[in-house]
């Protein structure tokens, strides 16, 4: 975020979000870190486009997945 890079400062946060039945993103949730990296993450993350659902024993199901988001500075 430009706020960030204006101030200097880096960061990590965790990012929970559901893959839904029809490969949409719901359910966003954040963690770890500043604020303002955990709204620029669920930002990022409800920009996903829409997936393949995934299976089991042949009915499409809800998958949660949960991954880290770094922030850092580069020139």
């Amino acid at each position: 975020p430009k706020e960030a890079q204006m101030v200097g400062i880096e960061g990590r946060v965790n990012v929970t979000f559901d893959i839904n039945r029809e490969g949409f993103t719901e359910v966003i949730n954040s963690f770890g870190g500043e604020t303002i990296f955990q709204e620029e993450a669920k930002r990022i993350i409800s920009l996903l486009p829409r997936m393949k659902p995934a299976t089991q024993k042949g009915k499409k199901v809800t998958v949660r997945f949960t991954i880290p988001i770094t922030f850092q500075i580069t020139e």
